[in-house]
């Protein structure tokens, strides 16, 4: 780790290899791995990332389903794992794999559940459920989220899911922060500010906020 944050990104990998074979353990994989998506090596880096489940999730060993692989299936249940962060990085690939699947059941934090159902545009047969849940029935194969990219092997960054579009959309805030954005007199910048509150933003008046719509997240 102190070798990637340095920049040290072919030295990061030698040493997570060598790490990995005089230690084969979870934790060193899971380096590796980390040292291996910053290189670029991004398949190797994906498969080796797997090794985050016995090293920091263990109980997620113990689900009674087929663990996905890419394979055509019927019944795909994915589920959501460590932080609402991940989750909203991961659901760029949720579309990739459920044209792999008849339907998909996907669990997701309750925080996320709103966020997930309104404005993720995910396909017809996604359904999207908050936890916690009772496991769904009739399932042919699960994966968790982190694991989408190693099952359907993905050999590329994040971004270059051949998906040419923002996967999350906020049609209304969107709108909110442009009428807000391109108001031109006192009377009119005073109603696109009340829209923008209305919308859940915290506009100020007098202050040029740009037209970027994003959402942020902190996490440990």
């Amino acid at each position: 780790q102190v070798l990637l944050t340095r920049g040290y990104e072919e030295a990061a990998v030698e040493h997570g290899r060598r790490g990995v074979e005089l230690e084969p353990s979870a934790a060193n994989h899971v380096a590796y791995a980390l040292a291996l998506m910053n290189a670029g090596e991004w398949e190797a880096g994906w498969k080796e990332y797997e090794h985050r489940i016995a090293y920091k999730m263990p109980e997620l060993l113990t689900r009674p389903f087929w663990l996905w692989r890419g394979e055509r299936v019927g019944h795909l249940y994915i589920e959501a794992e460590q932080g609402c962060g991940d989750s909203i990085f991961a659901l760029r690939w949720v579309p990739l794999a459920a044209g792999l699947a008849e339907r998909v059941t996907l669990f997701v934090q309750k925080e996320l559940y709103g966020l997930f159902v309104e404005a993720a545009g995910l396909p017809a047969n996604v359904t999207v459920l908050p936890f916690p849940r009772v496991l769904p029935e009739g399932v042919d194969a699960w994966v968790p989220m982190m694991s989408l990219p190693a099952a359907m092997d993905l050999d590329g960054p994040p971004e270059s899911d051949g998906e040419d579009r923002a996967y999350i959309a906020l049609p209304e805030l969107e709108r909110a922060v442009r009428d807000y954005w391109d108001a031109r007199s006192p009377e009119a910048e005073r109603d696109a500010y009340q829209r923008a509150r209305a919308a859940g933003l915290k506009p100020s008046f007098g202050e040029a906020f740009g037209g970027n719509i994003g959402i942020v997240w902190t996490g440990g």
